[in-house]
């Protein structure tokens, strides 16, 4: 009987090798039917487990979809990958699979889009002209396109005048007034009077030139008692009343301006990235034969003609960086020369309004049809639209969010992620400072004052001097009316 047993447990065996072995039998095997009986019972559940569990790592091999954990509870580990994808590392969580899409769907764009602007007569002029070449030049398109033009030529002209009459302001009829330059007159120095600046004695130009004025006229009404008059009566100096403030309100004024500088940039993006050549800007989206004719059009920035890249170049790129100068420079000049504190913060606000207007012009007199072409306009893409959709969930987790630990952080990640935008702007309110004081100010006794005043010959002030001050300057007196007094 042992033997018989021994033949069947080994058949059993070779048919069910997937099957763990039974543990050897006992010498003292009970071998009665009741115990054969239970044996095979035994060998029959045995068989029916490993089938199951066979079953169960097969099903395992294939993707399932991805599981939402419920509220309140841990986040689960993604297993559902297969091994080919995962490449044998270890599985991730939501959170890590959370913070690599979103990291590396900025680093993936991190050359950004080229974009038109949305909301400007520039980007409008630049929009409109090609719809209309892409569609063969129909009349609807045709005269929107003009009606643009003469939007951007005003915008250009306004622009223009109210810089121009800023800087005329500054250079001509300021010097008819008297006014010197602030430069550095300010308590604890010599003031333009020749005496010394103390904060009870500082007051703005138009209070300082009052004074002065009653001064004066006492002594020309009573020039007997002159010296009565200079003792006892104090006319303060004009002075600034804060360094702090006059930095802090110059750098808001740059920061304002800002803004524009990298419009100007992303328009020679456009002009030099974009492809030199006649490519369509309108398509139809053919997914949603259904909806609204005007949902179903797709405007895009694309390739652009040489001919219209120069026009672009002469009449809109070379006009926003002329103005943006002329803005930013006068603009700086302006706010040195400014004593009191509250003028220095309302004057840092208001002088950026100019550099708005175009902004302002397609707000208000542009058609409904025109501003609802280019909110439809989307940029030019300067990355791969396809990287995302190539890289697997394995790699993606081990190249955007186990690669971001601080431990590896490298001297390119620290250089790649500093406020460049934030310098740049420290760096030209430093530059236009600087020019500020070289243009208008000498040094003595160590602190830099007003150079010597002589009075302008005429009150022109023509477009060239406006856009080049330092190259064509006007005619002055020889004879200078102020000079700084000796000590």
């Amino acid at each position: 009987r042992r033997r018989r047993c021994r033949r069947g447990q080994g058949r059993s065996r070779l048919m069910f090798r997937s099957q763990p072995p039974l543990p050897p039998k006992s010498v003292e095997q009970d071998n009665t039917p009741k115990s054969k009986w239970k044996r095979d019972s035994l060998r029959h559940s045995s068989r029916s487990a490993g089938a199951q569990e066979t079953a169960h790592i097969l099903e395992d091999t294939s993707p399932r979809e991805e599981r939402t954990p419920s509220s309140g509870s841990s986040p689960k580990r993604h297993d559902y990958l297969p091994m080919h994808e995962a490449g044998g590392a270890e599985t991730a969580d939501d959170d890590e699979i959370a913070a690599a899409m979103l990291i590396g769907s900025f680093m993936l764009k991190e050359q950004g889009v080229i974009m038109l602007e949305a909301e400007s007569a520039y980007g409008a002029a630049v929009l409109m002209p090609q719809l209309a070449r892409t569609t063969g030049w129909p009349r609807f398109l045709s005269i929107l396109t003009l009606r643009t033009y003469i939007f951007l030529f005003m915008n250009i002209g306004i622009q223009f005048c109210l810089l121009q009459l800023v800087a005329k302001e500054q250079d001509v009829m300021n010097v008819f007034a008297g006014q010197m330059y602030l430069c550095n007159f300010a308590s604890g120095a010599r003031g333009p009077g020749g005496t010394m600046t103390t904060p009870a004695r500082t007051y703005s130009w138009d209070q300082w030139v009052t004074r002065m004025f009653v001064m004066d006229s006492l002594k020309r009404v009573f020039p007997d008692r002159a010296a009565d008059i200079d003792a006892n009566v104090d006319p303060g100096e004009y002075a600034l009343e804060s360094f702090g403030a006059r930095w802090i309100c110059c750098y808001v004024f740059v920061m304002a301006t800002m803004n524009e500088l990298f419009m100007i940039l992303q328009m020679i993006q456009l002009l030099y990235m974009v492809p030199t050549k006649a490519e369509r800007w309108m398509t139809v989206d053919q997914e949603d034969p259904d909806g609204e004719w005007l949902d179903r059009v797709e405007i895009q920035v694309a390739g652009i003609p040489l001919r219209w890249k120069c026009v672009y170049a002469v009449f809109i790129l070379l006009p926003k960086m002329v103005l943006w100068k002329v803005c930013l420079s006068y603009g700086i000049d302006f706010l040195m020369d400014t004593s009191a504190i509250q003028d220095l913060i309302v004057n840092s606000v208001a002088l950026a309004f100019i550099l708005g207007i175009d902004e302002m012009i397609c707000g208000t007199l542009m058609s409904d049809q025109t501003r609802q072409i280019m909110a439809k306009c989307k940029g030019y893409p300067l990355y791969d639209t396809t990287e995302e959709a190539r890289i697997g969930t394995a790699e993606m987790v081990q190249r955007f969010s186990k690669s971001q630990a601080l431990r590896q952080t490298r001297f390119r990640d620290v250089l790649s992620q500093l406020p460049w935008k934030l310098f740049a702007t420290f760096a030209i309110t430093l530059f236009m400072a600087a020019e500020y004081y070289h243009g208008r100010c000498t040094v003595v006794d160590g602190h830099f004052v007003s150079h010597p005043m002589r009075m302008p010959k005429s009150t022109r002030f023509g477009f060239l001097r406006t856009i080049f001050p330092a190259v064509f300057q006007g005619e002055y007196e020889q004879e200078p009316y102020w000079t700084m007094p000796a000590e």
